[in-house]
C-alpha cells in the first residue's frame, strides 16, 4: 500500500518515469524466452510500416499511456521485434494516430488526435524521427475535421486518386467519410461527403 501511495504522490509532484527496457531472459527446458516481463497491452492501436526501409513491416503501437512505441522487425528466418522506443515521436495524451505519405514526397507524415481538443486532429511533418507540428486539419469550409474522441479513425485511398481519404466511426454506429481534395496552407484538406457512408449502421 505504501509503495502505491508513493507512486501517486510522485505523479502529483510531476515526477517523470522511464520504462527500463532490460526485461531479462528466462530459460525453461532449453527454451529461451526473451523479455518475458515486457507485459501486455490494454487497448492497443497499431500500424505496420516499413519504417527502416529493409523490406519488412515494423510495428508502431499506441496504448492507454498515450505514447507511441516503436518495435523494429528484426526479420531473419522469422519476425522478431525489438522495442526501440516507448515514446518514439515524443507525443503524449493521444488515443489514435496514423502515419502515411500525405504530401506524396516519399517520406512519412503523421496525423494524430489533438491532445487539447480530442475531437480534432493535428498534422505533423516527420524529420529524422522527430515531429514538427504544422497545423490543425480543416475541411473546405475551414471547419476542423472532426472524429469523436472515442473512435479510432483511419486513412485510405478509397477513390483511387492517389491521396489518403479519411474515415471515422460515429457513436450511433455509422461511418463518416471525408474526401481528400489536396493541400491548403501546408496541410491536407478534406471535403465532408457523408456521415452515413455505404449505409453502414
Amino acid at each position: 500500500m505504501i509503495k502505491y501511495l508513493i507512486f501517486i504522490i510522485s505523479i502529483g509532484l510531476g515526477q517523470e518515469f522511464l520504462l527500463d527496457q532490460n526485461f531479462g531472459t528466462v530459460i525453461i527446458d532449453d527454451d529461451t524466452y526473451n523479455k518475458p516481463f515486457l507485459g501486455g497491452f490494454n487497448k492497443p492501436k497499431i500500424q505496420w510500416i516499413d519504417w527502416d526501409g529493409d523490406q519488412d513491416d515494423d510495428l508502431f503501437l499506441l496504448d492507454e499511456d498515450g505514447c507511441i512505441k516503436y518495435f523494429e522487425n528484426k526479420l531473419v528466418e522469422i519476425s522478431e521485434f525489438e522495442l526501440i522506443s516507448t515514446n518514439f515521436f515524443e507525443l503524449s495524451n493521444i488515443s489514435w494516430f496514423f502515419i502515411g505519405d500525405f504530401d506524396d514526397d516519399n517520406e512519412y507524415e503523421i496525423i494524430t488526435q489533438d491532445p487539447s481538443n480530442i475531437d480534432q486532429m493535428l498534422y505533423y511533418d516527420i524529420v529524422d524521427s522527430s515531429v514538427i507540428e504544422i497545423a490543425t486539419v480543416y475541411d473546405i469550409m475551414m471547419n476542423p475535421v472532426e472524429s469523436d474522441g472515442v473512435m479510432n479513425p483511419t486513412f485510405v485511398d478509397i477513390d483511387n486518386d492517389e491521396d489518403l481519404d479519411f474515415f471515422t466511426g460515429n457513436v450511433v454506429g455509422t461511418v463518416t467519410y471525408y474526401e481528400n481534395i489536396g493541400f491548403n496552407n501546408g496541410t491536407p484538406q478534406f471535403e465532408f461527403m457523408t456521415n452515413f457512408w455505404e449505409e453502414i449502421y
